[in-house]
């Protein structure tokens, strides 16, 4: 949609292609810096009312590994092998497994802060940090946030129609490890 865009601009008036070039640079760079900031103003700022240690009980891996699939190659090839077939089938699918990804990735941000909350509260009433624990969390959080940015970028390139599909890998591998950690830290506790 946007190179689409950016090729009628072109189009109209191709003396002027080098300052539409350099203004959808300049524009995709803010749109991208903007994102960034609420992206990680939203994971390292947010807070729950209350931290629920129950939470932590119920919570289970299992419930994000959808979002490893969401953009599966196998998908996109099997809807271009149906019968009436369009481009447009394809958009629309990529369209709705971005809204999807969005949602996901919104929970999955909200799930690992709780995450991080629990193991820290439960690290500042232990008598002391065995194993280094909270070097561990830092290096998570930090991992993870870093994760999140990258691929909400990769998902706003792909909105623009500059990516095909986007690994989620980078924050879900975090996952495991998190969860055992804030387990064993909160039975410690």
């Amino acid at each position: 949609m946007c190179i689409q865009f950016a090729l009628l601009l072109v189009e109209g008036n191709p003396h002027h292609a080098v300052l539409y070039a350099v203004l959808g640079m300049l524009l995709v760079v803010l749109l991208t810096m903007a994102a960034v900031a609420h992206s990680v103003w939203q994971f390292f700022f947010w807070r729950p009312a209350e931290i629920n240690p129950e939470w932590l009980e119920e919570f289970t891996v299992a419930r994000y590994q959808g979002l490893a699939k969401l953009f599966d190659r196998e998908d996109f090839n099997f809807l271009q092998r149906q019968p009436g077939f369009s481009p447009e089938l394809t958009a629309r699918l990529r369209a709705d497994r971005l809204k999807i990804a969005r949602s996901y990735l919104d929970r999955l941000a909200h799930d690992v802060r709780q995450l991080l909350l629990i193991a820290n509260q439960s690290l500042a009433t232990a008598t002391h940090d065995e194993g280094d624990f909270s070097a561990f969390l830092l290096k998570q959080e930090y991992l993870f946030a870093a994760g999140l940015v990258s691929i909400r970028f990769q998902l706003f390139l792909m909105r623009c129609g500059l990516l095909r599909y986007v690994r989620f890998d980078a924050v879900l591998d975090i996952l495991p490890p998190l969860v055992l950690q804030s387990k064993l830290l909160s039975a410690a506790a």
